[in-house]
């Protein structure tokens, strides 16, 4: 069953996690998911920076490679949507720049990593009882039919610092697999301003996105509430976008107060349980304790077959 945990509860989380809720798995040490974790600015803030900022040179792009370097890609979609390269955004990355064909990093291929951001993340992993010092980032664009196969985020030199992944825009499908690909993945359904922290023994896990989830327009419109014209466009991409951005530790460091976070950690003792058969044709569970229930065969759209493993 699902327990909630309130962040008031946790000693040293900010004001603006006063109102979150922390989920533990016990499918894998050290998951995490943090519902509700990010209020409606805060989330048009950082889709702002997603689109307009960290998208632009030194940070590198998929787009690089058949266009150069792109630059001005929100202020051109918006003068020009039909010749706009913004849909074919894939990826970008901040801080250290991920070398994709060697999966490496290179100390000399570094950009400034957004200060604020780093904050942010450091404090949402903190929530979790983890200690993070943001040095890189992967900022994935998804459109509505996009999806991520299983993959390990093993590049990184410091495996024992989570990664914290920052749900925007539409829903998606998260699975959770195991050390293998053979094990059986976990579906859990993210949401707009939804939080995943992936430490300890998860660090390890397979994981991937088999489905963002359309809805329509003026359904995820409402979830940004009453908008300010300046933020109303970036709102408007993500009621038919979703965008992701996981936020990691490269090299090692002293690892002090990673020993105390067992202690912490051990405080949100909620569980990813099994759902209650025959509610695959509802929409939203309706028992009340179930009410924030991630699991993704509680989603009318989702009554596919539960993948057993990623391969």
């Amino acid at each position: 069953m699902w327990s909630r945990l309130r962040c008031m509860h946790l000693s040293g989380v900010p004001e603006w996690m006063r109102n979150a809720r922390i989920y533990r798995s016990s499918a894998g040490d050290g998951f995490f998911i943090i519902r509700c974790a990010l209020s409606a600015d805060m989330q048009l803030r950082i889709a702002r920076a997603a689109l307009c900022e960290w998208s632009e040179p030194p940070n590198t792009s998929n787009l690089e490679l058949q266009h150069g370097r792109c630059e001005r890609l929100w202020q051109r979609h918006l003068d020009s949507p039909d010749d706009s390269l913004l849909p074919r955004l894939s990826w970008v990355t901040l801080g250290y720049q991920y070398q994709w064909t060697s999966r490496t990093y290179d100390h000399s291929k570094v950009a400034e990593f957004p200060p604020w951001l780093a904050e942010i993340s450091s404090q949402l992993a903190a929530a979790c009882g983890y200690k993070l010092h943001a040095e890189a980032a992967i900022i994935n664009y998804y459109h509505s039919h996009s999806t991520m196969g299983g993959h390990l985020d093993d590049a990184e030199a410091c495996q024992d610092v989570p990664i914290v992944s920052i749900s925007l825009g539409l829903p998606a499908v998260y699975l959770l697999g195991g050390e293998t690909k053979a094990t059986e993945p976990v579906p859990i359904l993210l949401r707009t301003g939804d939080v995943v922290v992936q430490g300890g023994v998860s660090r390890r896990f397979y994981h991937g996105v088999p489905r963002v989830i359309a809805l329509p327009e003026v359904d995820m419109l409402s979830a940004f509430g009453s908008m300010r014209p300046e933020t109303a466009a970036f709102a408007k991409w993500l009621a038919s976008h979703r965008i992701n951005v996981n936020v990691r530790q490269v090299f090692g460091r002293t690892q002090e107060g990673q020993k105390d976070s067992t202690a912490k950690r051990a405080r949100a003792t909620s569980v990813f349980a099994t759902c209650p058969e025959g509610l695959a044709s509802e929409d939203v569970c309706k028992q009340p304790e179930h009410r924030d229930c991630h699991c993704a065969s509680h989603s009318r759209d989702l009554n596919a077959k539960k993948p057993r493993s990623f391969q």
